[in-house]
């Protein structure tokens, strides 16, 4: 659900105003030797004096939108182009036969590309060698000092309008055809939506080596205005389209990881041809193309054009995606990249344009990042640039800037619809036709209600929304009501809380949190970095297994579980916690809580000594958290955070103290807990994510206070948890869990006949936990029989036996229609507990490009 809400909410609004289109009509086809029939690949079908065009893949395959009156040129080094004009009666599939040609090269030797591909004796591979062999010859960070400034402009619309439903949904709902235009890039009619633009300063240290950007002026207009949660369109795209670097051994675009054409994998997975040799901007080049060896993985086909001296550096490079890729989503991707040489003979990248069409279902989109790199120096730079541990400032008027500093810095000009969207957007908020549809869209996106006039800032939201109705074993059917404030009430003061009432229980339930943020907030308390101090008070009912639910336990969807969860409890807690988070994504918390706990449902705490039923105990606790991940940065919803980047290491070590005679407390304790969590890339295998979670409790306790593994009990997948254990069935005071999970991203999938055209990917899960027991919290063992400070064990649980580690196995295919996933998990072991399920199957949602 996370990722989906971080992804769709473009669309989402795209499908509310975009009328309904008509879906382009395509030309595919296959490029042939005229003479052997083999397949030519990697050739240029593209329509002339348009600009517009596709490379045909490795098997000599292409798609390309259909334009009837204009002309059809397919060409490939080596041979005579074929030109085809495009009309009425030009079929919609294509065989293209070319005819050998002439070859001009006088200063290289070519591999004919309808040969079989080889890297051996190859002498565009053995260019690429020394290219990749170079590069650190020229890496920058070789200075001491460096630093150039940077403009990036960043725009998403509506692509490929169609003038015709133009004019009919101009007289049913809304002019649109006054805020549209037709884009330099695809040449299709387009509205723009969103407009970001950010100048900043790069700045390089090698000793001690520090890395720095500050940002001097940021600007954001359009969609943002409609959906109030804080920056989550402009972050989530800059994360998605980030700046590639071809120098680099992998690229992370799209929030995947593509191998670089120069980077040091690159031989082993593109096949690289040499073209000819040019002359680009005054400078002799080498022409190379080149293509992953199998379309269908994550990686560009495109073109390099290699300095001809000793130098080897990239003159300049464009990146496209095969017509084939495994990438979703994504029609058509360019990425154009000049380098230049500077006074003192080094070469820099200037210019760096990437635009995207992108597509769900019949919603179209056109994504276009402009950068601009100028202002390369070397000089020695002063210390206080780089002070402090935060690899991105910003100066304290950077959002505020007046357009006299636009002007100065703007080195992409806005279109004129582009400077017209902050406007377009408040006409669109204010009109009768769009009022409920908005008002639809942003319940279902973001989980609330908005009590504001549309176009203010919401001072307070009624919500979750999906937690009204929910289900369990002690109240039967259970309403919620909900709500919070924002930081257009007050950005420093915010309150969230919610009533609840059971029927089947009769009893109502409450929590209500108050915090106050030393930083000024721009909508809710927990966007970082988080500096607070809250103070919590509930009475609410839960089961041991909620604890380990990534979403509200009284979400409709989480009350679908795999199992009857009956052994319950309710907790009356008030807590007071103290949070600290620096921008270099340390976080460190501190809280002191006391929890009285009662029975619920089929729970029950009965003594060892035989005495009487204990119905309810208190706790007192103090914790300190520390979590650490490095250049973190979050999305932000109404309900909570998210991280962006996966490929970051996180680290926590937590310590609770338990008191015994505190605030009503009745247990001494300690609990110690420490993790880690890593992302391996495996180049075209996709990746591995590996977690490593551990717990010790030091004292003695009764069950209810000891280590439980992460189970869980619902349908839907839930991401470090087990799956197919039950609700309190094993206690421990020692755990040590561990998960590896290997996302193929359609490594095997892609290479079986028909079923690639599918882009599924596979998904391996293997985790397990070790634990124990020690004697003096087992109350199965015969020695503590009569202990009055122990509890019998429920029905159907267990002490883990540390000599059997749990473990799971989960197998599935994910990017089922681009959004769906399914599991078959597995159980190993532990096949004498009570009701023992070996096999399950779990759903999963994500939607991922």
């Amino acid at each position: 659900m996370t990722s989906t809400i971080k992804h769709l909410t473009l669309f989402i609004l795209l499908l509310l105003i975009e009328p309904a289109g008509v879906v382009a009509q395509k030309i595919t086809g296959q490029v042939l030797d005229a003479t052997t029939g083999e397949s030519i690949p990697n050739a240029y079908v593209v329509y002339k004096d348009q600009n517009k065009g596709v490379q045909a893949d490795i098997d000599g395959r292409f798609t390309i939108d259909r334009y009837t009156g204009w002309t059809l040129t397919v060409s490939c080094f080596g041979y005579k182009s074929e030109v085809i004009r495009v009309n009425r009666q030009t079929p919609n599939r294509l065989i293209v036969k070319l005819k050998e040609g002439a070859s001009t090269m006088s200063e290289v030797e070519v591999v004919a590309k309808k040969k079989r591909y080889t890297r051996k004796n190859n002498p565009a591979v053995e260019l690429m060698r020394r290219v990749i062999d170079a590069r650190k010859r020229t890496q920058l960070e070789n200075h001491d000092f460096y630093q150039y400034t940077r403009y990036q402009k960043l725009s998403v619309a509506v692509n490929d309008f169609n003038p015709a439903e133009l004019d009919s949904t101009s007289r049913r709902k809304f002019d649109m055809r006054a805020h549209t235009e037709i884009s330099p890039y695809n040449h299709k009619r387009i509205m723009p939506l969103l407009v970001d633009e950010t100048v900043s300063q790069h700045v390089y240290r090698k000793e001690p080596r520090a890395e720095k950007d500050i940002i001097h002026g940021e600007h954001s207009s359009g969609i943002n205005q409609l959906m109030l949660t804080g920056e989550l369109v402009n972050t989530a795209l800059k994360d998605v389209f980030q700046d590639v670097d071809i120098y680099e051994d992998n690229i992370r675009l799209l929030r995947l990881q593509f191998i670089s054409p120069i980077g040091s994998g690159a031989i082993n997975f593109y096949r690289y041809f040499l073209q000819d040799t040019v002359v680009v901007d005054g400078q002799k080049c080498y022409h190379l193309e080149f293509t992953p060896n199998n379309p269908q993985d994550i990686g560009f086909n495109g073109s390099l054009y290699i300095l001809a001296d000793s130098t080897l550096h990239v003159k300049r490079c464009s990146l496209g995606l095969p017509p084939q890729s495994g990438v979703n989503f994504v029609d058509n991707m360019h990425i154009d990249q000049i380098f230049t040489q500077l006074d003192n003979g080094e070469w820099v990248l200037t210019t760096d344009e990437m635009w995207a069409e992108m597509r769900l279902t019949k919603i179209k989109a056109l994504a276009v990042r402009s950068t601009t790199l100028s202002d390369y120096a070397f000089d020695e730079l002063p210390k206080n640039l780089f002070r402090g541990n935060a690899e991105v400032k910003r100066v304290g008027n950077a959002r505020n800037r007046d357009e006299e500093f636009w002007s100065q810095y703007r080195a992409v000009e806005l279109t004129e619809k582009e400077a017209g969207v902050s406007g377009f957007m408040a006409q669109l908020q204010q009109h009768k036709a769009a009022k409920i549809p908005l008002f639809l869209v942003k319940t279902v996106a973001e989980n609330y209600i908005e009590t504001s006039p549309i176009g203010k800032p919401s001072k307070f939201d009624i919500g979750p929304v999906m937690s009204t109705v929910s289900t369990n074993f002690v109240d039967g059917v259970r309403l919620r009501l909900s709500g919070r404030t924002n930081a257009a009430l007050n950005p420093h003061w915010f309150w969230v809380g919610h009533a609840a009432y059971g029927f089947k229980s009769k009893q109502p339930y409450y929590g209500t949190t108050f915090t106050y943020s030393f930083n000024r907030k721009q909508h809710s308390p927990f966007e970082f970095p988080q500096r607070e101090i809250s103070f919590e008070s509930a009475y609410d009912l839960m089961s041991p297994s909620d604890l380990f639910l990534i979403n509200d336990k009284d979400n409709i969807l989480m009350g679908i579980r795999t199992q009857k969860v009956q052994q319950m409890y309710t907790y009356n807690r008030q807590r007071l916690s103290f949070t600290w988070e620096t921008d270099y994504g340390l976080n460190l918390k501190a809280a002191l809580s006391t929890q009285k706990y009662h029975v619920a449902g089929d729970l029950h705490f009965h003594p060892l000594d035989c005495g009487p039923e204990v119905t309810s105990f208190r706790t007192t606790e103090f914790g300190v958290d520390v979590h650490f991940t490095p250049g973190q940065t979050y999305i932000n919803t109404k309900q909570r955070r998210y991280p962006l980047n996966h490929d970051l290491p996180e680290y926590y070590v937590r310590h609770t103290v338990g008191f015994n005679g505190f605030i009503g407390g009745q247990f001494l304790s300690n609990q110690t807990d420490f993790g880690i969590y890593k992302r391996q890339w495996l180049g075209s295998f996709g990746h591995l994510d590996m977690r490593l979670d551990g717990s010790v409790q030091w004292n003695k306790l009764p069950f209810p206070l000891l280590i439980t593994p992460p189970i869980g009990l619902t349908y839907i997948e839930q991401p470090g948890t087990f799956c197919l254990l039950s609700n309190m069935e094993m206690f421990m005071d020692r755990k040590l869990y561990w998960s590896l999970s290997w996302d193929g991203g359609g490594k095997f999938f892609n290479r079986i006949p028909l079923i690639k055209k599918l882009k599924l990917r596979e998904y391996v899960s293997f985790k397990g936990v070790w634990g124990y027991l020690t004697d003096k919290n087992n109350p199965t063992l015969p020695q503590n029989g009569g202990d009055a400070d122990l509890y019998v064990l429920p029905q159907g649980s267990y002490p883990i036996d540390w000599h059997r580690p749990y473990m799971e196995l989960a197998v599935g295919i994910r990017n089922i229609l681009h959004f769906f996933s399914v599991e078959w998990v597995h159980r190993f072991n532990y096949y004498d507990h009570d009701n023992v399920k070996k096999n399950g199957v779990r759903f999963g949602l994500q939607v991922s490009f």
